[in-house]
């Protein structure tokens, strides 16, 4: 669109549309007003402020007692609609001549040709954003993938209990409930002093390792302890091993206490209703 920009620059910076300055259009069309008191009466036609034309901020070269200074002065983009009507306002020739250029402006924007450049470089765009968004998250991915890696080791947000914790909703020792496990044949301690799974149990899901903190025995060694601890699948387990041998949690027992309570509750009020329907009869 070169070939139109010689009687009025035309900005295409907006994608959407192509916009003129109110300056240059001012300058163009000869207005004997200066342009910080035409524009203001140009608005009161009834244009909008965002939708038919924006403010700017510029740097211009003004003569001043004879020489240059650069300063900065209001500025408008305007619609090329916008402009056209202006134009009409003035009703002059220079008027004329600029609604007819404005014309040729928005015939050759809207011109097939024109409209399908815009929309592949649209495209394109969009595509390169998505790209650069893509390579980000992948990075953003590699970066905590060594993170969720090490989460999932070692238990942090997978509701994995230590036998202590678990032995506490059956009203025992972490010891306790450790030793049961050792005589059901599910667990032994091996020379690190860690409980671990048989063979037959390992490889479940069953538990996972938990690294302690760094410990120093008297000889200045130093050692990082392993503990195990049980995944939600494991702690299934375990209540359904003690199960089988009458042992259940603490609010088992109470559920079970209070469900007999109901029973007891539900037989007697039907010993009074018999009672009340006999004493009737």
């Amino acid at each position: 669109m070169s070939e139109l920009n010689n009687l009025i620059p035309i900005s295409y910076d907006n994608p959407e549309r192509p916009t003129v300055s109110g300056r240059e259009l001012h300058e163009f069309l000869q207005v004997g007003a200066d342009y910080r008191h035409w524009f203001p009466r140009m608005v009161e036609y009834g244009f909008t402020e965002g939708e038919d034309f924006n403010p700017v901020k510029i740097d211009r070269v003004q003569n001043e007692g004879g020489r240059k200074v650069t300063r900065t002065v209001d500025d408008h983009q305007l619609t090329i609609p916008m402009a056209k009507e202006l134009c009409m306002i003035q009703r002059n020739e220079r008027g004329k001549q600029a609604r007819q250029y404005f014309l040729a402006v928005e015939a050759q924007w809207n011109s097939p040709e024109a409209v399908m450049r815009r929309a592949v470089l649209i495209a394109q765009k969009q595509n390169d954003q998505l790209k650069a968004a893509n390579k980000q998250l992948l990075a953003e991915n590699s970066d905590l993938k060594p993170d969720a890696e090490y989460a999932r080791a070692v238990c942090i947000g997978d509701n994995c209990r230590t036998a202590t914790s678990i032995a506490k909703d059956y009203g025992m020792s972490g010891e306790k409930l450790n030793s049961i496990l050792h005589g059901l044949k599910i667990q032994w301690k091996n020379s690190d002093g860690q409980w671990v799974l048989y063979a037959k149990y390992a490889g479940k899901g069953y538990t996972k390792n938990r690294k302690g903190r760094p410990f120093e025995h008297n000889s200045g060694k130093i050692t990082t302890p392993n503990t195990t601890v049980w995944t939600e699948a494991g702690q299934r387990f375990i209540y359904e091993q003690l199960k089988a041998i009458g042992l259940t949690p603490s609010i088992d027992h109470k559920e079970n206490v209070e469900q007999t309570i109901f029973d007891e509750f539900d037989k007697e009020l039907g010993r009074r209703a018999l009672n009340l329907k006999e004493a009737r009869t």
